[in-house]
């Protein structure tokens, strides 16, 4: 009896594992080429936006070095951010990969024809499929991330908010 616990237990773990392989979700939801937007709509709170990368060849990765220091509920993300780019076999595809720690904003540009891609909260290790629509400038696109938390963390804490808070204060006295 005391022979076959291992191998029990070994079974189960193999049986759970492929089980959760199976069901799992291994892809991020595909991005459909009409989610690309011309400049011109395009709207305020994409500031945080950082180092925009030329993203062109086979594969690509862009790494943003470990952030400067932001407030001690946040210090677990502090670590680098990392995001492999890949153009797909097909002209009109490509595949992000978020291989940080947290999630990320990102977002795609096309310099010539001035259209944008922006795509809230990707999840760390979930690869995605972006359609590209055909009109747009093929081999050259610049990839902008962010982290969405520190993103909504220096909104709230943007002085206007904190005007705005302060008037709210007055006006209830």
């Amino acid at each position: 009896m005391m022979k076959c616990t291992p191998f029990i237990v070994a079974l189960i773990v193999w049986v759970t594992g492929l089980i959760a392989n199976c069901l799992g979700n291994g892809y991020a939801p595909c991005v459909p080429s009409t989610a690309w937007k011309h400049e011109s709509v395009m709207a305020s709170g994409h500031e945080n936006l950082e180092q925009l990368e030329r993203m062109h060849g086979a594969t690509t990765k862009l790494t943003i070095p470990a952030r400067t220091p932001i407030p001690r509920r946040l210090a677990y993300r502090l670590g680098p951010w990392e995001v492999t780019f890949q153009w797909a076999i097909d002209a009109n595809q490509c595949w992000i990969q978020n291989r940080s720690g947290s999630a990320i904003d990102y977002m795609l540009c096309d310099p010539e024809r001035r259209h944008f891609l922006y795509y809230h909260s990707l999840q760390p290790g979930l690869p995605q499929l972006i359609d590209i629509p055909t009109d747009l400038a093929q081999g050259l696109l610049f990839l902008a991330i962010a982290d969405p938390i520190l993103q909504e963390f220096s909104y709230r804490n943007h002085p206007k908010d904190k005007a705005k808070k302060r008037k709210k204060k007055r006006m209830r006295r």
